[in-house]
C-alpha cells in the first residue's frame, strides 16, 4: 500500500475502533433511542456512517474496474475543500437520498461486522492500487461530484468526525 494511503487508511481504522469502543458499553435500547420522531438515534447515525463507507468502497472498486482515467485537478481540490469545511461546520445537512434511508433499529454487532468487511475490502483495493491510479477521480460524492481517491478517503474521515459530535451529544443526553 502506498504510504499516503496507508496513513489515511490507518486513520479510518482508528475512527472505526474509537466508535466501537465508545458504543460498546451502551445497551441496545440506548443505541436505538430517539429523542424525537424527526431525529435519528445513535444507531441510525452509525448506520448512516457505515453505509456511506460501504457504498464508497463499492464505488471505488467499480471506478477502478470501469477504467476511469480522469486525473483529479484543481476543480476537485476546490470541491473537496468545500466539502470538508462543510463537515467541520455545525451546519446541518440533509443526507443524500441514498444515505437518508436508515432502519428504525439495528444491531450494533451486525453493523460492526459489515463495517469490518468493508474496511477489509478497502484495504485490499488500496494494496492492489496501481500507482498511476492514485490521482484519478475514483471517488464520487453525491453533492461534490468526482474526487480523487485520497480526497474521498479524507471526506470519509471528516464525515465520521461530523457525526461523532452528534453521537457524543446523544450519549451525554
Amino acid at each position: 500500500m502506498q504510504q499516503k494511503f496507508e496513513q489515511i487508511f490507518n486513520t479510518l481504522e482508528e475512527d472505526r475502533k474509537e466508535l466501537s469502543a465508545l458504543l460498546s458499553p451502551l445497551s441496545s435500547d440506548s443505541l436505538n433511542f430517539k429523542t424525537s420522531e424527526d431525529k435519528w438515534s445513535i444507531m441510525q447515525i452509525v448506520f448512516h456512517v457505515v453505509k456511506a463507507d460501504r457504498v464508497s468502497v463499492l464505488a471505488i472498486g467499480k471506478g477502478l474496474k470501469s477504467g476511469i482515467n480522469v486525473k483529479s485537478g484543481s476543480d476537485a481540490e476546490i470541491r473537496s475543500a468545500r466539502l470538508i469545511e462543510a463537515m467541520k461546520s455545525d451546519v446541518k445537512f440533509k443526507a443524500p437520498a441514498l444515505f437518508a434511508k436508515v432502519p428504525d433499529t439495528y444491531d450494533l454487532g451486525e453493523l460492526q461486522k459489515k463495517w469490518e468487511t468493508s474496511r477489509a475490502q478497502l484495504k485490499e483495493i488500496l494494496e492492489e492500487l496501481p500507482e498511476e491510479a492514485a490521482d484519478l477521480e475514483l471517488y464520487e460524492h453525491p453533492y461534490a461530484g468526482r474526487l480523487s481517491l485520497m480526497q474521498g478517503l479524507e471526506f470519509l474521515h471528516h464525515h465520521y468526525l461530523h457525526h461523532l459530535k452528534q453521537i457524543k451529544r446523544l450519549i451525554e443526553a
